[in-house]
């Protein structure tokens, strides 16, 4: 909280959240310290805590599987106000952590975040494509890989997303079946 209060950011305590913001925008950050992961279900109960027009980062032990960032990504203005952050455990007696962030905001929350992890050791990678580093755009409805713009392909008869068959032994594409909308 030492460093949004030091950029000006006058802090209010929130019931229930780790921290709470009012200014122009209402900002939120969360955290849940159970490990496993935060289901599709559990994330849109989640956010239902917090109005529509809040920015909210979420941070989780556990982590978002891809049925919950399928959810996230599908969602516009989601992607808009709301920051996931996971540490990675997938059980309890995990150790080692594999912290990511998924973001689509540009301002400072997200930013201050990182530079907050940073101080004590914990890098925060950006999600990304399975298939190389690029910006994670969608998943794979058929292997739920991570793909961005380059390593995906749409449907042009269904539009879903799938993994483009140029990528090796990946024949997801071809293996699916749509019907015209």
């Amino acid at each position: 909280a030492q460093i949004y209060q030091n950029e000006g950011f006058d802090l209010k305590e929130e019931k229930g959240a780790l921290f709470f913001y009012r200014g122009k925008e209402s900002e939120v950050i969360d955290w849940r310290e159970t490990t496993g992961p935060v289901t599709d279900k559990l994330l849109k109960t989640w956010l239902e805590n917090f109005s529509d027009d809040c920015k909210v980062t979420l941070i989780i032990m556990g982590y978002f599987p891809p049925k919950s960032l399928d959810y996230y990504l599908k969602n516009k203005k989601l992607k808009e106000r709301v920051t996931l952050i996971e540490m990675g455990l997938h059980n309890y007696f995990e150790e080692t952590l594999n912290p990511s962030i998924l973001t689509y905001r540009e301002d400072f929350l997200p930013t201050g975040i990182k530079k907050v992890f940073a101080l004590h050791g914990v890098e925060l990678k950006e999600k990304s494509c399975s298939y190389c580093d690029k910006n994670l755009v969608s998943l794979c409805e058929e292997c739920l890989s991570s793909l961005c713009k380059s390593h995906m392909l749409i449907c042009p008869v269904c539009h879903r997303y799938f993994c483009h068959p140029d990528i090796e032994n990946k024949r997801c594409f071809f293996e699916h079946r749509c019907e015209p909308q």
